[in-house]
């Protein structure tokens, strides 16, 4: 297993220009268009998260990617918004983990949807975001259940 040391927080940012060298098109069901900014992650998380659709498919789970990297624009609109918003629940920008390109959030959808899919139309009839049991296989697994958010950042 690599080892990526990565300290990402509000006191340890990133620099305004960073974008990882090695973002790809993850090759996930997606609640992104293709070419969308969202569908990118580093090579090492996009491998990890194709093993990690690939296992829920086989245990029957239907899961699509809402949002993996995001750029420093991207996270200082989604911050702006939420102070407008009157919201703590996003990182600052250069704060966030999404902009590492290691960061991915699902959701769980009652959809089968085979690897690979255009997951997109889907995004709107979905049951609330994915929970998962910490498989260190996949990497770091975060729990998001509906109405009982933890946050980063």
């Amino acid at each position: 297993m690599s080892y990526y040391p990565v300290l990402v927080n509000k006191t340890h940012l990133l620099p305004f220009d960073y974008i990882p060298d090695d973002l790809e098109e993850a090759g996930i069901p997606f609640c992104a268009p293709p070419g969308s900014e969202k569908r990118l992650l580093r090579r090492k998380a996009s491998k990890a998260a194709g093993r990690l659709f690939t296992q829920a498919a086989l245990d029957k789970m239907g899961i699509i990617g809402i949002s993996g990297y995001r750029s420093y624009k991207r996270q200082e609109e989604l911050y702006l918004d939420a102070l407008r918003r009157k919201s703590s629940a996003v990182a600052p920008p250069g704060a966030s983990e999404h902009q590492t390109g290691f960061a991915l959030e699902g959701q769980r959808t009652y959809h089968r949807i085979p690897l690979g899919a255009l997951a997109y139309p889907l995004c709107r009839r979905t049951s609330g975001l994915i929970s998962f049991h910490d498989r260190a296989d996949f990497g770091r697994i975060s729990q998001f259940i509906e109405d009982n958010f933890l946050f980063s950042g």
